[in-house]
């Protein structure tokens, strides 16, 4: 989650009109199941297959075929990866679910974020920084938390393109900057 994600037009273009197909209300079930093709595909010998040169496309829509019917994927889904594997875009199948996941957080007014802090956070403390995020945001949140033991203490939370940092990292730099600019 807290990786830079790249997403060219061409995987936003893919994903604007997957999304066009469904109902913003089915979008959750859509992207489950792109999140299990793309999981399908990180496969190393299954990605080497069917982004494979030496495969026909006939072939390679096959496998998809397969691939698919394993999987028992909705139908738009099914014709959404057929599509892909005969314009030869599977190799960007993972920008398109990044495109997809973007869009639908964006028309269901969710903001995904990641939260760090030293220690595990108990679930009330949990419950008081998203309480705190969405005041603030007016969004619905998911959020990742994490332990992150290079921090000395406090919570830095980074959600959508919001900033809250409250670590105490933080706090003794701007100490710091204090200090020195007095002398």
């Amino acid at each position: 989650m807290a990786k830079a994600v790249h997403q060219s037009e061409v995987s936003k273009r893919y994903a604007r009109a997957l999304y066009g197909t469904v109902s913003s209300a089915g979008s959750d079930k859509i992207l489950i199941q792109l999140r299990s093709v793309r999981d399908l595909l990180a496969h190393d010998k299954v990605k080497s297959l069917v982004c494979s040169p030496v495969l026909s496309q006939e072939e390679r829509v096959e496998v998809l075929e397969k691939l698919s019917a394993s999987l028992a994927l909705d139908k738009d889904v099914h014709a959404f990866i057929r599509v892909l594997a005969t314009k030869d875009r599977l190799s960007i199948f993972d920008e398109i679910v990044n495109s997809f996941e973007a869009i639908s957080d964006e028309q269901n007014k969710v903001l995904r974020g990641v939260v760090k802090s030293r220690e595990e956070l108990p679930a009330q403390e949990r419950k008081e920084i998203e309480k705190s995020i969405t005041d603030f945001t007016g969004a619905q949140l998911i959020l990742e938390y994490i332990k992150d033991p290079t921090m000395i203490g406090g919570v830095y939370a980074q959600v959508g393109s919001y900033t809250f940092d409250g670590s105490l990292d933080t706090q003794l730099k701007k100490l710091k900057e204090q200090v020195t600019n007095r002398t």
